[in-house]
């Protein structure tokens, strides 16, 4: 039920899809099967993320990981390319054949919540947190409210452009290399932070 709620949350947006509907596209015989796995709306987006969180958390510890643990001080397009990255990749392995979801279902979360979600998308781990302190500290004269306002932004941005590139893939429009999609969305993020 959870990979048919990804699907048709990042088809027909959170409000466009009941319970019942996930239930029924996942050949559940019982109508209450969805409310009564998961309670709500809510339950079911929030088991959505976290099917999903938990390869992205990995690989981005990894990248975190390797970047800060040598003891120098990382440029930020490094440590922008490792919040990045680890979406990009879950791009990177759909195709027409075989779709993925999940960004366009993020940033149907998103919009949702008028923009607000981003910090409750999954619980912040620990790298994560790490990796959010080393960018913070690489633009020490942006004003606290300035950069927790462009660290929402940073969220939104990504999500949307990346969920954009999903839908072209999963259509077979010709797109641009995800690599180079990943280098300009770094480019315009570092911006974006260092910005007066």
């Amino acid at each position: 039920m959870i990979e048919v709620a990804e699907q048709l949350f990042a088809e027909r947006g959170l409000e466009g899809v009941s319970l019942r509907t996930v239930g029924l596209a996942a050949g559940q015989r019982n109508n209450s099967a969805a409310q009564y796995h998961f309670g709500t709306r809510d339950g079911l987006v929030e088991a959505v993320i976290s099917h999903r969180s938990a390869t992205v958390d990995r690989r981005r510890a990894e990248l975190v990981g390797a970047l800060l643990d040598d003891g120098s001080t990382p440029e930020l397009a490094a440590l922008v390319r490792c919040f990045v990255l680890p979406l990009a990749e879950v791009v990177a392995g759909g195709s027409v054949d075989q779709p993925t979801w999940y960004l366009r279902f993020l940033a149907q979360v998103v919009d949702f919540q008028g923009g607000h979600a981003v910090a409750r998308l999954a619980p912040r781990p620990a790298h994560l947190q790490e990796l959010e302190a080393a960018m913070r500290a690489q633009v020490p004269d942006v004003a606290p409210r300035d950069y927790a306002r462009r660290q929402r932004w940073i969220a939104q941005t990504t999500l949307r452009v990346l969920a954009d590139q999903e839908y072209e893939q999963a259509q077979g429009r010709r797109t641009s290399p995800l690599d180079r999609v990943t280098d300009d969305l770094v480019t315009m993020l570092v911006a974006l932070l260092r910005a007066p």
